[in-house]
């Protein structure tokens, strides 16, 4: 619960800086220099899947795990690929003008420099996974979140800063690179504070057999994240390579929104895979069982619940979120749409970390890896037909993810038949909300809205005066941050 809790606190208000920040670039940048800000962005982010789940590995492999040469392994491992990501990495920039022949010659300058930056970001970012599932093994989820929300924090308001002074992408993602060392620098500090790793002689301890070891079992779930980051950022390329760059910009600022969803939704559930390979099959399988149920229905509040939020109101966030830019392209529709896919794709979390916990990764492997080349199929063949919004439609393939629900939670005795059961009465909650659309009024669709909640909340069992006072008795006591 403790763990859950800093999970979706720190995920909240990383949204929260999204939601404000977001805006204000596309405002500052244009939605033509936006787009190239999130081609450069889904590039580096494609390529950091070589990176083969770094933190996944460590957290399963060094939970309730004495053996200081895997941890050491898990580190070596990282530096590893962390070097092979920054070698991949720039050998695309150097591509990038040939997939992108559409743009201009500043256009694909401007794009193979910020790439080479974000080479380096990424290899740091390969190194601080080590870190991060050091920390989760040992749920300190606590200070991870902390440093990580702090780093977002500085990471937008001086991107925010920068696009006001000189519009220029490049000192952003300088900034990022920035940031990301002293984030860095952060995580190592505090695992040798609180002795997650006993000094820098731990972690420069040579094994062949665990290095490789490490590396086997990472090339086993990569695929999985494959599949997920394939869908998440390759979309944005097929945008930008198929509408241009203000379609490219206007596409990814609404997802950067409903992919929100998505984030905050799973981290409740992200514990589940140290708890459940702990105790699953133990004489604490009760208390496990509770805890899966505990974690399912805080995911499905979240993702339906921020879904009817988006609904409802869903006038006004796109005048935010997008300004003059609101009446072109049908905007509402597309918003809606992709809020219904993600808030459905999204209960699939619980499903996603069980099913590791259970060693069940080639499972989990084959239905996130298919569930993201249809989807991508369907954005390329939509988009060419019908253009943005058929690019918003094509991303519903993702929901072939929810089968991860189906399979996983399969492992859990007695959960399986009451969660199904939720997730079908509260997605028909969520198309409930639609009703919404047909109200002018803001009252009127809140009035929607806060019904629709409080369905959702009875329908999981959730009292939300209980759960907010549990919540902040699970954070009063914890004061061992750092």
């Amino acid at each position: 619960m403790k763990s859950s809790v800093f999970n979706i606190i720190g995920g909240g208000l990383r949204i929260i800086i999204t939601l404000i920040s977001v805006p204000i670039l596309i405002k500052l940048l244009g939605t033509k220099q936006f787009g190239i800000y999130s081609i450069a962005n889904a590039v580096i982010n494609i390529v950091s899947l070589a990176e083969w789940s770094i933190a996944l590995s460590t957290t399963v492999l060094t939970t309730k795990d004495n053996n200081k040469n895997i941890s050491s392994a898990c580190f070596y491992s990282s530096i590893i690929l962390g070097l092979f990501v920054f070698s991949v990495t720039i050998l695309i920039s150097t591509a990038i003008s040939e997939f992108y022949s559409s743009l201009s010659p500043d256009d694909v300058q401007s794009l193979q420099r910020i790439i080479q930056i974000g080479s380096i970001t990424m290899c740091l970012r390969v190194i601080q996974q080590y870190f991060v599932g050091i920390e989760q093994a040992n749920n300190r989820y606590d200070a991870q979140n902390i440093i990580n929300t702090v780093s977002n924090t500085l990471f937008y308001c001086g991107s925010i800063a920068f696009a006001y002074t000189s519009k220029s992408l490049l000192t952003i993602f300088a900034w990022q690179l920035i940031i990301t060392f002293f984030s860095v620098i952060t995580h190592v500090l505090f695992s040798i504070r609180i002795k997650l790793i006993t000094g820098i002689k731990q972690l420069l301890t040579w094994s062949n057999t665990d290095i490789k070891k490490v590396l086997t079992y990472s090339s086993k779930i990569w695929p999985s994240a494959f599949g997920s980051v394939l869908f998440s950022q390759g979309d944005r390329l097929i945008v930008g390579k198929l509408l241009g760059l203000e379609a490219t910009g206007i596409y990814t600022a609404l997802t950067s929104i409903v992919n929100q969803i998505n984030i905050l939704s799973a981290l409740p559930a992200q514990p589940l895979v140290s708890y459940v390979k702990s105790y699953l099959g133990t004489a604490e399988e009760t208390k496990l069982k509770k805890f899966v149920e505990n974690s399912s229905s805080l995911n499905v509040l979240l993702s339906i619940g921020i879904g009817i939020i988006l609904i409802c109101f869903s006038p006004e966030i796109i005048n935010l979120l997008l300004g003059k830019w609101t009446g072109t392209l049908n905007m509402r529709k597309s918003f809606i749409l992709l809020t219904i896919i993600y808030s459905v794709y999204s209960l699939n979390a619980s499903g996603y970390y069980i099913l590791f916990a259970v060693s069940k990764e080639k499972l989990n492997t084959a239905i996130s890896l298919t569930a993201g080349l249809i989807t991508l199929t369907s954005i390329f063949i939509l988009s060419n037909e019908f253009g943005l919004i058929g690019a918003v439609v094509g991303n519903a393939g993702y929901w072939i993810t929810l089968l991860l629900a189906y399979y996983g939670l399969r492992y859990i005795p007695n959960s399986f038949n009451y969660l199904i059961k939720s997730y079908i009465i509260c997605t028909g909650i969520l198309f409930l909300s639609m009703i919404s659309t047909l109200i002018s009024n803001l009252l009127g669709r809140g009035m929607i809205c806060i019904v629709c909640i409080l369905l959702l909340c009875l329908v999981l069992n959730i009292n939300i005066k209980s759960l907010s006072q549990k919540i902040l008795n699970k954070i009063r006591p914890h004061n061992n941050l750092l």
